[in-house]
């Protein structure tokens, strides 16, 4: 581990002394058509489901059965890019793109986008390559399905890493349901609407990304995003691909912090947390902490670690961050 990352006490972390959590064939429906990024060639992938498709770049080898990556909200598979080029090329990993995001088809009319429909996803891929058990990396909103998901099926996980958000955050309702009710006004006001997709210069395009993540992404991450999340017209101008309705924060997320509590005590797995130092808590950090106690007590190899960076610290610091969990990954895959 270089100097850049470091494994820390969770109490210390929070200004806490007495929390104590040690740191510690592809089949049909496929595209085979093979790119090259970054010097490593990946495989855009299309799985057929009810709605459409989920989209999906396959790095490594392509008879190996994939770990599943998951982006963060409103972002998309290119997430991954930067990371994956520093990780060791005989690991298979498909980073998809969230229904309504990049390449996947958008939900039908009147659906919205909420918790079940990306926890589903990872049900559906797992079928698809018909897989027992499988490996999840997570950023964000992925982290968090990451987390949801081997909750609710401890069984079928065989390792997740979580990089910065890794479960529900712990709302308070006072301020959470008014942004729930202007949202789902939100909602249908967008399902009314019958104009064309605006469309963005490609300056207007990266500082609306840089603007929608509070400065979270810098100008080249998001140029990588672009690659996936936008159609650039013959006049140089942009669309975003995003389902307008992803934006609108509509998830059922009414868990206490009791009830995220024993979720986690459900999980069995090995477990690792990555934290971005520059990235805010979006709750209370009790209730990260008490969390990451719980998982510890469970998981047969637990890790927690900080490194520099924002919330998107993945994108910028990839070698380090590779560097880190590729030995986890090895050992668990």
């Amino acid at each position: 581990m270089t100097s850049a990352t470091k494994m820390v006490n969770i109490g210390r972390l929070l200004g806490r002394r007495d929390t104590g959590v040690s740191l510690i064939k592809l089949q049909r429906y496929i595209s085979t058509a093979e790119k090259v990024s970054c010097d490593r060639e990946f495989r855009e992938v299309a799985i057929e489901v009810p709605w459409g498709k989920i989209a999906g770049k396959h790095w490594g080898p392509p008879d190996v059965k994939p770990i599943i990556a998951l982006h963060g909200w409103q972002d998309n598979a290119g997430s991954f890019d930067p990371l994956i080029k520093h990780l060791p090329e005989d690991l298979s990993i498909l980073a998809v793109d969230f229904p309504g995001h990049g390449h996947s088809s958008w939900l039908p009319k009147g659906m919205m986008y909420a918790n079940l429909v990306y926890i589903q996803l990872v049900h559906r891929i797992k079928q698809h390559y018909n897989m027992n058990r499988v490996g999840l990396i997570g950023h964000s909103l992925g982290g968090i399905m990451c987390f949801n998901y081997t909750a609710l099926f401890p069984d079928a996980v065989k390792f997740v890493v979580a990089f910065d958000n890794f479960k529900y955050p712990v709302y308070d309702s006072k301020k959470y349901l008014p942004i729930f009710i202007k949202n789902w006004e939100k909602f249908f006001q967008i399902e009314e609407m019958r104009t064309a997709a605006p469309r963005h210069s490609e300056k207007n395009a990266i500082e609306r990304y840089i603007r929608g993540t509070r400065n979270s992404l810098d100008e080249e991450m998001c140029r990588t995003l672009l690659v996936r999340g936008a159609t650039r017209h013959a006049d140089g101008t942009l669309t975003f691909n995003r389902d307008p309705r992803v934006q609108f924060f509509l998830f059922d997320n009414g868990f206490s912090n009791e009830q995220l509590i024993d979720m986690a005590s459900r999980i069995r797995c090995p477990y690792a947390v990555i934290k971005g130092e520059n990235s805010t808590f979006r709750e209370e950090k009790e209730f990260y902490s008490e969390v990451l106690q719980v998982i510890k007590g469970h998981s047969p190899d637990f890790r927690f670690h900080t490194m520099p960076g924002t919330h998107h610290f993945h994108m910028t610091n990839k070698s380090d961050l590779a560097d880190l969990i590729s030995p986890f990954i090895k050992k668990h895959v």
